[in-house]
């Protein structure tokens, strides 16, 4: 769901970030392992098809999920050559909920069981027209073996329970449909909706769209006796057996998992009192130090990583009012500076600490407009800096200036020499395709079909498809690149006319459909998704051939269009 799409849980041993498109590469190699695979009741994915599940999880208002990241002393991935704004360092595992109604106290038949999948497919538009309390079925794995046994599952369950809790007032489950993210809420760099904030505080900054929950349930295979543990010191109590899928499911009401939370978190504050505000979970950062001092701390190479942390987070922390121009202008010019430090247990760079600053601070009341008028020269003026990183991190800061975002220098961006700029500038408008004018879309959709590099013609089209309905206009634009010569734009042009849709991508279809016969796997299988998409059953019987195909992943996508036509 998107409701956790700029939240970031800090405990005592880990970070809950959301699952974004940086994190699907590794997360893909994980579940190539046999073992987790039966763990996890999981079948293989293809990359391709572990990208689509990443995306359907963050649009589907049933699910919740977030990346566990360990904290310092706890990484796996101290080995790791780049960490990506800080969201992939220390990334270790996965916590999911799965919402649904609850149910009533009946036993259920074999054939009901059966039933379940069917049932699953209808969650979402059930959970829009709920009237009851949900149900929330949690899932928790630790992918890494070296940091496997050390807490970490127990209080990333802990943390996300909480923050599930958190999301609704108890007497209501949903409320009306919620307004347009804010500009904090779209940037790539996502700011720290850290539950430490009060509720009143929190629920401000982003509104609540996650119902109320009643009890919390466990699914557990049977031979998975660390799992069951798990639970079981949490509380969870057996609920009934599952024969037919050898499991055991748990239950724990609300009312339980929220004493639990309380007594942990007291338990936590008597530990390590001392601890910085970052670290805390429950309570309110306190603010300390003045702007000046905490970007003298930001800005020192020679500090820590946590340091730097601690005071981009403490800076962010300070009213938006109390920071002057002046200071808020040389923490924008700290996007360009040339600091590089060890990555791996979360280090962060001075840029980046600048970067995770500045996005709090447009998260603040009015803080967009103030940092907007003060850091907009500089970030525009960055993003032709010599320096490709501060490129890239210019591009990340206007996409955190939401509707006051210079998109059209974003656009130029995607012509840029440097490969990590352009899909950040690609990211960068997809976030902000609600402040895109026609004009930036008719100059990306130019971009399309007549730039001469290959990754630049990808990218723009990547940029459509995010767009969708909204570059209509320029569907035949995105159809005249099922023609290209690179394999790279013909499968994005193939996913884009499907993002697009409705009558504009209609006209096209049978361009589309003439897809299905190329000769790269990666284009086939992009056709008969984008085909599914656009719902067009008239070509079922080519999708159909391609149930035979010899590549894995056109199979697939073959047979996910045939199911969702229901054949």
């Amino acid at each position: 769901m998107r409701d956790n799409l700029t939240t970031i849980l800090r405990g005592r041993r880990v970070r809950l970030v959301p699952y974004l498109p940086l994190h699907v590469p590794r997360y893909h190699r994980w579940m190539q392992d046999e073992e987790l695979q039966r763990l996890t009741c999981s079948e293989p994915l293809t990359l391709a098809e572990e990208y689509a599940n990443q995306l359907s999880w963050r649009e589907d208002a049933s699910k919740a999920t977030f990346i566990v990241c360990a904290l310092d002393g706890h990484s796996a991935n101290t080995d790791e050559p780049t960490a990506v704004d800080d969201l992939t360092a220390g990334m270790c595992g996965d916590v999911n909920a799965f919402l649904s109604p609850a149910e009533e106290e009946e036993e259920e038949t074999a054939d009901e069981q059966q039933q379940q999948q069917q049932q699953q497919q209808q969650q979402q538009q059930t959970l829009r027209r709920a009237t009851g309390p949900l149900a929330a079925e949690l899932e928790i794995m630790i992918a890494e073996p070296g940091v496997r046994r050390g807490g970490l599952g127990r209080e990333s369950l802990l943390l996300f329970v909480d923050w599930l809790l958190q999301q609704a007032p108890p007497t209501s489950l949903l409320p009306p449909p919620a307004p347009p993210p804010s500009a904090a809420a779209a940037s790539l760099a996502p700011f720290v909706a850290d539950a430490a904030a009060p509720r009143s505080e929190q629920d401000a900054a982003s509104p609540c769209q996650v119902p109320r929950v009643a009890y919390f349930v466990a699914k557990i295979t049977d031979d998975n006796d660390a799992s069951r543990r798990l639970f079981e010191g949490l509380g969870f109590t057996v609920h009934k057996h599952l024969a037919v899928f050898e499991q055991t499911e748990l239950r724990l009401p609300a009312s339980g998992a929220r004493a639990l939370c309380e007594r942990h978190w007291a338990a936590e504050a008597e530990r390590a009192p001392a601890r910085g505000p970052g670290e805390q979970h429950r309570r309110q950062p306190e603010v300390g130090g003045r702007a000046d001092a905490l970007l003298t701390r930001l800005c020192d190479t020679e500090a820590d990583s946590s340091a730097r942390r601690d005071a981009a987070s403490l800076l962010a922390a300070l009213p938006v009012a109390s920071i002057s121009s002046e200071q808020l202008s040389l923490l924008a010019r700290q996007l360009a500076s040339p600091h590089n430090c060890d990555v791996g247990g979360g280090a962060i760079s001075v840029r980046r600490a600048a970067l995770l600053a500045l996005t709090q601070l447009c998260g603040q009341p009015d803080g967009l407009a103030a940092v907007a008028a003060t850091c907009l020269p500089v970030v525009r003026e960055l993003l032709s800096d010599a320096d490709a990183d501060a490129r890239e991190m210019a591009v990340r800061a206007m996409s955190a200036l939401g509707e006051l975002a210079d998109c059209a220098a974003l656009v130029g961006r995607l012509e840029d020499a440097e490969g990590d700029v352009r899909p950040a500038a690609a990211d960068a408008l997809v976030v902000l395709r609600a402040a895109l004018c026609a004009a930036d879309v008719g100059a990306v959709a130019v971009l399309c079909v007549s730039h001469g590099q290959e990754e630049v013609r990808a990218a723009a089209l990547a940029v459509v498809g995010g767009v969708g309905a909204g570059a209509a206009s320029h569907a035949g634009a995105v159809a005249a690149c099922f023609a290209d010569e690179a394999v790279a734009v013909r499968a994005a042009a193939a996913g884009a006319l499907g993002a697009v849709g409705g009558e504009a991508a209609a006209a096209h279809l049978e361009r589309l459909a003439a897809l299905l016969a190329d000769e790269d796997a990666s284009v086939r299988g992009a056709a008969a998704s984008a085909l599914a998409r656009l719902d067009a059953q008239e070509h079922a019987d080519a999708v159909a051939d391609l149930l035979g195909d010899a590549d894995r992943s056109v199979r697939s996508a073959a047979t996910a269009a045939m199911k969702r036509w229901g054949m």
